[in-house]
Formats: structure tokens, sequence, C-alpha cells
């Protein structure tokens, strides 16, 4: 049972109202409503999946992929549409009219992203140049603030500096659009788009990303290993606050060597490679519960103080 599933219910709901009466008036309002409703969508679509309630399951994440298209959110919406065909085609008996739906939903998103994004955006107004802000971050899988000033002058043919750059990001991410490490003044800030709450991520398996959420179960001992393709040491952790599950591997040496700074609880930035459940069978680790992604971690970074845990510095987007 989902916790307080009626609640969010109801805020999905509210938000959705409440979105509708800031049409016309206060854009930024409207569109954070909308990403809430967003998020919640997918959070609750996510719970009737995974218990076989494939109808309720499928009317959220259509909810959601509306709600990320109307705030701007276009990368998240085309996740949504993604995941939407995904559950069509495990099972074609049904649900044809949202299949045509998310279709035409999908088209229409990859026309933006890939033609139109020029016309898309309103320039003219703040909000506007932020959700143009949050689309180069996700259109290039994460970058800096100083590859972020070029290529919004690039891609948009507008001036921008790096001050106004980091406050837009800074905002993206109070929204829970991206996730930053970095900075303060003097050092660039490193902008991943935020897939903590992200319909699908196929689109972001093999790159490099960074996530954040907490430090849970330690689960390597539920984990078999095959000795003909084991020959890395790991272990595993499950992250909490992620939805669709993710477990984080750590470098066993790093482990050890940082015994004293792991507890259940840390909350964590992580950076590394996000990658498929196959990818840790390849490396020997097997388990009947394919129902995650992986972040193979190469930086680990302790949320509340910014200090390294373990790991490489220099990140790049």
């Amino acid at each position: 049972m989902l916790e307080n599933e009626k609640e969010i219910v109801r805020n999905i709901s509210s938000d959705l109202i409440r979105a509708q009466r800031q049409e016309n008036k206060d854009l930024k309002k409207k569109n954070q409503y909308l990403e809430r409703a967003a998020n919640e969508s997918v959070k609750i679509a996510n719970y009737y999946l995974k218990n076989n309630n494939h109808k309720k399951s499928i009317e959220y994440f259509l909810t959601a992929a509306n709600s990320y298209e109307k705030s701007n959110a276009l990368f998240q919406s085309k996740s949504c549409y993604k995941k939407l065909l995904d559950i069509y085609n495990e099972d074609k008996t049904e649900f044809y009219d949202y299949y045509e739906k998310s279709k035409e939903g999908l088209s229409r998103i990859k026309k933006i992203i890939e033609e139109d994004f020029l016309d898309f955006f309103n320039l003219e107004k703040k909000e506007g140049r932020v959700s143009a802000t949050d689309f180069l971050i996700w259109k290039n899988n994460g970058t800096d603030t100083n590859e972020l000033v070029d290529q919004y002058e690039k891609n948009f043919h507008r001036s921008i500096n790096d001050g106004t750059i980091r406050n837009y990001s800074r905002e993206l991410e109070n929204r829970k659009r991206v996730i930053i490490w970095g900075g303060p003044q003097g050092r660039p800030y490193h902008i991943y788009p935020n897939l903590m709450n992200l319909a699908t991520r196929k689109d972001h398996y093999n790159n490099k990303t960074l996530i954040e959420g907490v430090m849970q179960n330690r689960l390597t001992n539920k984990f078999e290993i095959n000795s003909n393709k084991w020959y890395s040491n790991k272990e595993i952790f499950e992250v909490n606050g992620v939805n669709p599950s993710l477990l984080l591997t750590v470098d066993m040496d790093a482990f050890v060597r940082n015994i004293d700074k792991f507890r259940e609880g840390l909350q964590v930035k992580a950076y590394g490679e996000l990658n498929k459940p196959s990818e840790l069978s390849e490396i020997g680790y097997t388990t009947n519960n394919n129902q995650f992604d992986i972040l193979d971690s190469q930086l680990l970074i302790d949320y509340d103080t910014g200090e390294k845990i373990y790991g490489e510095i220099n990140v790049g987007g």
C-alpha cells in the first residue's frame, strides 16, 4: 500500500486546479504547480503499475506527460510517453486508445526537441529563459556553467552571463528539475538532469550523471556471485527517495577505506554511470529482482556538508 495514497491523489487534483487559476497570471507559479502534479503522478503511476493496475497507471502517466509538457519540461514529458508505449507493448490486448495518444504525444515532443525548440520558448519572459536553460541541460545529458553560457548563445542566439546561468540553475534545482554539484563562486557548477523521479531512465543508460538520495539498505549479500563473470568487488546499496528504484554500487576498496563515513540514512550526491539491471549480472552479481536501475558511482559527496566521501573531484558534463 502506498503511504498517503488518497492524499497524493487529492494533491495532484488540487495542483492542477491551482495551475489553471494561474493561466495568464503568474507563469512561474503555474509551471510549479504543474511540475509538482506531474512528479506526484509519476510516483503513483509507478505504484499502480507495480500492483498490476495498468489502467490507473496509464491514466496517471498521461497526466504527468501532459503536465510536464505544459510546464515546458520536455524531456520529462518524453519519458512519460515512452513509458506508456512500453506498457502497451507488454500487453497489446487493451489500452489501444492510450497507445495512440502516447504515440502522438511522443512524436509532438520529439519534433519540438529536435526542430522547433527555438520558437517554443518565450525568451522575453524570465520563465521562458529558465525553461530554455533546463532544455539545454537535458539535451546535453549534463553540462557545466561555462559550457551552458556557450550553448545558450549558440542555440538561442542570445547572450547570457555566468551569474544569470547560476541563478537559473539554482532555481531549477529547487524545482527538482536538475541536480547541481560544484561552485561556489570561482568554480563552475556541474549540472545534470534530475533523473530521480523520471518515468523511465532508458534514454540515459550508459551516460555519466549525478543523482541524490538517502543510502539505506546494504544489499550486497542479497546477490549471488557468478565466479565465471565476477571480476570487480562492489558494495551495493539501495537509494531511498528515488522512484523508480535505483541501486548504488560502491567500489569495495573505497568502501573499506571510508567505512566510518558510511551509515544508514546518509544523504548523498553520487556521480557515475547509469546502467540497466543486466549490467550487474555482466560483472557477476545476479538476483531474481530486475526492477531497478544502477548507478556505478565514481564520486560520492555528503549532501549536508558538500564534502567528498571518495572519488574524483574533476567531473564534467
